[in-house]
């Protein structure tokens, strides 16, 4: 199911969010995802980086539970940060 809002009718378990969206609004009542939530990003873009960092202090703040994972050269995934649920 693919959106542009905070709704979530398929009660999925995973969502991602791509160029800006937010995603703490997202996280409230039924619109949140029943396992995790992923931003994905360009790291490369310097607008883009920004934002996802104020968006990883701001869940930090709401006391989410965070991993940021980054692409290898090799095009696999290595966990870069960790921020338990506080």
């Amino acid at each position: 199911y693919l959106t542009c809002e905070n709704d979530n009718p398929n009660d999925a378990e995973v969502r991602f969010f791509i160029e800006g969206a937010r995603i703490a609004p997202a996280l409230a009542g039924s619109s949140a995802p029943r396992e995790r939530a992923a931003l994905v990003f360009d790291g490369r873009d310097d607008a883009e980086l920004a934002d996802a960092r104020a968006q990883w202090k701001e869940l930090r703040d709401l006391g989410y539970s965070l991993v940021y994972h980054q692409q290898s050269e090799s095009g696999g995934w290595e966990e870069k940060a960790r921020e338990p649920k506080a």
